[in-house]
């Protein structure tokens, strides 16, 4: 099955489509394989050749129907579905990793700017306790609740700071709550 699920191979299972590469580290579904296709697709394609391309939350309840992922044995595991499944349903969300990783939307912020992204901070409780140029982690965070992973992220999105919580079942299946920390900000 290993060859069968290299890029080579899933190229010729999908002559239709040009395949961009097929990463090791997202083989969350039994029996399918991962797949970026060209120019920016993802796509699950099952060893019976059936391509469901990843185009939001539907496409993978299918594949999760299918095939549900046993995930939640593995905090890395989880927390690299996790990852995923929020790539495919919002493309333009952006996990800074780092409180200076979130960007100005010019190269330096004015005070009133600046005033803004200190109340957010604030309002977040990041970097409580800490020095004043401290670095502060916003990298995800999963623990083990029961038998389900609870993935806790920041993402900033659409001048927004939004608090991510997805809880992840046994079968694959996810539940999003995000809590909006702060809005209008210059990013």
């Amino acid at each position: 099955m290993t060859l069968f699920d290299l890029a080579w191979c899933v190229s010729a299972r999908l002559p239709d489509w040009k395949v961009g590469y097929v990463p090791t580290d997202r083989q969350f579904f039994r029996g399918h394989v991962i797949v970026k296709l060209e120019p920016s697709t993802w796509a699950a394609l099952d060893h019976h050749n059936r391509l469901v391309v990843l185009d939001g939350r539907d496409a993978i309840a299918q594949v999760i129907e299918r095939a549900p992922p046993a995930v939640t044995t593995d905090l890395e595991l989880a927390q690299r579905y996790v990852s995923f499944v929020d790539e495919i349903e919002y493309p333009d969300d952006r996990q800074p990793g780092r409180w200076d990783f979130v960007r100005y939307k010019n190269e330096s912020a004015t005070a009133e700017e600046q005033r803004q992204l200190d109340e957010a901070k604030e309002a977040s409780g990041l970097g409580k306790g800490l020095p004043p140029n401290a670095i502060i982690d916003m990298h995800p965070v999963a623990t083990r609740v029961g038998d389900t992973v609870v993935v806790r992220s920041w993402i900033t999105s659409n001048k927004r700071l939004i608090h991510r919580i997805i809880t992840v079942q046994p079968d694959g299946r996810y539940v999003r709550e995000d809590a909006v920390i702060a809005v209008n900000l210059p990013i």
